[in-house]
């Protein structure tokens, strides 16, 4: 488990699977996707057999401190300890009411000081769909630099889309972040 000051990053458990579904399948939530398909309890059980069994991803659930509800998922994908690099992704607040607190930020600052300190990685690197700006300007304020587009990568709703390349370098963390100033409370193990 990793504590921040109003939320905390946990192990995903299989009683999580049908919330996460629901999320993945809300519209509202999907453009901010690649898939823009239902997602059923079946093809999430899938996905978190699978999840369990690949060692190179890793993705927690995100719960509200005062609260203890589940708010969103976020993960790290293809981690690659002999180049020192992982994909980020996917970052989903999904319960409506929670967004506008500042949780991805925070959640952004957890996931950057675990692959930073904790795994020692070099490089965290990710997509950004092109017409979501919000998420791209989060990226952009906790340092990632933008590599460039992939032109037309992604066909959703009727037309291609442009996809964001970004990334962040180990020694860009730690110039742009006091480690002295991280705003994760603990990393316990779960």
């Amino acid at each position: 488990m990793i504590e921040g000051e109003q939320v905390r990053l946990r192990a995903i458990e299989k009683s999580d699977l049908m919330q996460i579904a629901a999320w993945r399948s809300d519209p509202n939530i999907s453009k901010f996707l690649y898939d823009e398909v239902s997602i059923s309890l079946a093809m999430e059980t899938i996905w978190f057999e699978k999840l369990l069994a690949d060692p190179t991803r890793t993705v927690w659930m995100i719960e509200e401190k005062d609260t203890d509800e589940a708010i969103g998922i976020v993960g790290i994908c293809k981690i690659d300890l002999r180049n020192r690099k992982a994909e980020y992704g996917p970052l989903l607040i999904g319960e409506r009411g929670h967004t506008g607190r500042g949780y991805s930020r925070e959640v952004e600052d957890l996931v950057l000081d675990y692959v930073f300190n904790y795994l020692n990685l070099h490089k965290l690197y990710g997509e950004v769909l092109c017409y979501t700006a919000n998420v791209l300007e989060l990226h952009r304020n906790s340092g990632f630099k933008v590599d460039g587009t992939l032109r037309d990568h992604v066909f959703k709703s009727g037309g291609y889309h442009d996809v964001v390349l970004i990334s962040m370098l180990q020694e860009e963390y730690y110039a742009n972040n006091n480690r002295n100033n991280s705003r994760v409370t603990g990393i316990a193990s779960a």
